[in-house]
């Protein structure tokens, strides 16, 4: 019987984060990255809470039609549906962001069997589900629909639970 995977878009598929900064410092050149290490973008950037309205306002189509793909996402993503179900897991800010996030599947042929727009992820229930959010998969832990396991990023290196660092290391973790 075919496992039930779910797997996060946002920095683990798309690389929203690459963008969002490409972007940025493209109409800020003078400004630095101040941190990349926490969860909440508004410590990254010089203009604070303002990224918010940046990312997902004024530059949003942009941002979220133009990101690419991690490299290997596709392959992997492939890979994974040959045995399992993949159920796309993803919390997006408005209706807007959902629909341009489904406008971004389809521009760049990603394979899924579904795709869950949801505030609170861990009403996902599946065998696994693999994102790159502590507070996502803290959540996860709790309620115990499926096992979180932590996609590695610069600002998740709070969460205690498994980690891969690599498609190819979740594949061989979920045999």
């Amino acid at each position: 019987m075919k496992m039930k995977i779910g797997i996060d878009i946002d920095d683990v598929i798309r690389d929203f984060v690459g963008k969002l900064k490409e972007i940025y410092f493209r109409e800020y050149p003078s400004h630095k990255l101040i941190k990349e290490d926490v969860w909440n973008m508004s410590l990254w950037f010089p203009i604070e809470k303002e990224i918010y309205k940046f990312a997902f306002e004024t530059y949003a189509k942009e941002i979220y039609i133009q990101a690419r793909t991690y490299e290997n996402a596709l392959e992997f993503l492939i890979k994974l549906r040959k045995n399992n179900r993949v159920i796309l897991v993803t919390k997006q800010p408005s209706k807007k962001l959902e629909g341009l996030t489904k406008e971004w599947l389809e521009i760049k042929n990603i394979p899924y069997d579904g795709l869950i727009f949801t505030q609170d992820k861990s009403e996902f229930a599946g065998d696994y589900l693999l994102d790159d959010s502590t507070a996502n998969l803290e959540r996860i832990k709790q309620v115990k629909r499926s096992i979180p396991i932590c996609f590695d990023r610069p600002w998740n290196q709070d969460w205690k639970g498994q980690r891969v660092k690599s498609y190819n290391e979740f594949l061989e973790l979920i045999k």
